[in-house]
């Protein structure tokens, strides 16, 4: 099931701010995913990165504001882009607190993820302008039980958050 996320408001929130996109993204897709799991403690997004030739899947830890996490998203960017060999584990003794994101055209689940994992998998597609002038950004979830009510509190997060930046979960 492939959903199309309207991201209008948040692209150009993105844009006001200086902030890139996809980082926006990953912190609200930790922040839909928290909610509707009805977890207390952050998730760890594990993420592809393309630089050059070199692919590899990075994880930064999420903080409770998107200024800390961007911080330490861009430092772990940069300490790959230094040396390859920088990319943190993909797994941790407790695969309950990861999940992926992906947006690799060529992404094959089988290749990436431990045989023993039951968690999710997000992929996002390119971000397109529809006719109507909205961005969106194709997504389809792996773990198809939560797949309704996170798309709805994930759209609902990417509607609000140009509003305001600090809102508490439990207004979802």
């Amino acid at each position: 099931m492939v959903y199309q996320l309207d991201v209008t408001d948040l692209v150009a929130y993105a844009k006001k701010r200086n902030f890139m996109l996809f980082p926006l993204l990953l912190f609200l897709l930790e922040k839909s995913l928290r909610f509707v799991l009805k977890k207390k403690s952050f998730l760890r997004p594990c993420y592809s990165f393309v630089d050059g030739d070199n692919v590899a899947w990075l994880n930064t830890q999420i903080m409770e504001n998107f200024e800390d996490f961007f911080y330490n998203y861009v430092t772990d960017l940069h300490k790959f882009s230094l040396n390859p060999q920088n990319a943190l584990p993909r797994t941790s003794s407790d695969n309950d607190d990861i999940f992926y994101v992906s947006c690799l055209e060529a992404y094959e689940r089988d290749n990436v993820l431990p045989d023993d994992f039951s968690g999710c998998v997000i992929s996002l597609g390119k971000l397109m302008v529809s006719d109507n002038n909205r961005s969106l950004i194709p997504l389809s979830l792996f773990h198809l039980s939560l797949a309704d009510d996170y798309f709805s509190v994930l759209q609902n997060l990417c509607s609000r958050y140009s509003e305001e930046m600090s809102f508490e979960t439990q207004d979802l």
